[in-house]
């Protein structure tokens, strides 16, 4: 008996399958050997072209290129720049009286109309604004972004010398996911977003239809909503605290996934024949889900004891909202 490695030899006629396993697995040896700077080199590029992409802690800029500060602060400019333009609009409906100065300021700089005093220009502009200037807007943002990789490999040797041949396949895997939810909540009046407005770039109503929450995403219709279901129908009060609420949830999902399946075929021709193969198999996802509560409040009834702040209520809708999108799914699976 003699040993070779982690093989051990023996001339018992007995044994004679060990002997042959032993022979191949040191053929087999050598030829990983002869090979492994190759696949090394193979295995290293591939790894890297997967692992290029991945984050250890998602956030939306990886993927849409907008940091969470300038969504939030867009979202906010499209607010102000939506009751501004119903504003506008308003003013061209009723042809008030010095309209035409109005609607200049409101177009050139609509953040100066809270200098101007509109009670000498136009009551019944003032009388808008007064109901109006205190009604909260809510905004509450949900990001939810996972992220996959997924790794699988397989080595496969092949060797044949004379009539005899040996196969060894070598597999290996890894999975990795990564998950981030992140929350928060901007409340603003209407006055309070006109304070600011002077920050706000005039938007381009350009969509985004990869991801949504980073393009116009329609505040104007909700607002639109709000003042016509209220001007017309009186939306009706909350009977707690005489406040008036309207609140709407948008989802955006975004999946993508992607995948590459790069192999290396490898062979030599001498005393023997030997085929390597060496395959890569490299999935990669990530799903962005983009929730945005828009709570709006009227000012509570001055009459009412306690008053409850717009802003107080607005942010008790968010809550609401909250609870009752959380309840629909429960619903919806019984």
């Amino acid at each position: 008996m003699y040993f070779s490695k982690s093989c051990i030899f023996t001339t018992d006629t007995a044994d004679i399958e060990v002997n042959k396993f032993c022979e191949a697995f040191i053929r087999i040896s050598k030829i990983m050997r002869i090979y492994r700077s190759s696949l090394a080199i193979a295995y290293s590029v591939f790894l890297a072209a997967a692992t290029a992409a991945c984050s250890i802690h998602p956030v939306p800029e990886d993927v849409t290129g907008v940091t969470t500060l300038e969504i939030a602060n867009k979202i906010r400019c499209e607010a102000f720049y939506a009751v501004n333009d119903i504003l506008i609009d308003f003013i061209k409906r009723k042809n008030f009286r010095n309209a035409d100065k109005i609607l200049k300021i409101l177009n050139e700089n609509p953040a100066s109309l809270k200098n101007l005093p509109y009670d000498k220009i136009e009551p019944e502009l003032s009388k808008l604004l007064d109901k109006y200037d205190g009604t909260a807007i809510a905004l509450d943002f949900t990001f939810d972004m996972t992220e996959t990789n997924k790794i699988s490999t397989e080595l496969g040797i092949l060797s044949i010398i004379a009539n005899n041949s040996d196969a060894l396949s070598l597999k290996g895997s890894s999975d990795r996911t990564r998950k981030n939810i992140r929350n928060f909540r901007i409340v603003k009046t209407i006055k309070e977003l006109y304070l600011k407005g002077e920050e706000c770039a005039k938007p381009t109503n350009q969509v985004n239809y990869a991801y949504p929450i980073t393009g116009n995403i329609g505040i104007r219709e909700v607002l639109d909503t709000f003042f016509g279901l209220n001007e017309t129908l009186l939306l009706s009060e909350n009977a707690k605290d005489k406040t008036v609420l309207f609140a709407d949830t948008i989802t955006f999902t975004t999946t993508f996934n992607g995948s590459a399946s790069p192999a290396v075929l490898l062979s030599s021709l001498a005393r023997s024949t030997t085929i390597g193969t060496f395959n890569l198999v490299l999935d990669g996802g990530r799903t962005d889900t983009h929730t945005l509560i828009i709570a709006i409040s009227l000012p509570p009834d001055k009459n009412y004891f306690p008053v409850t702040s717009a802003k107080e209520r607005a942010n008790v809708e968010v809550d609401l909202q909250i609870q009752k999108n959380q309840f629909i799914p429960v619903l919806l699976n019984r």
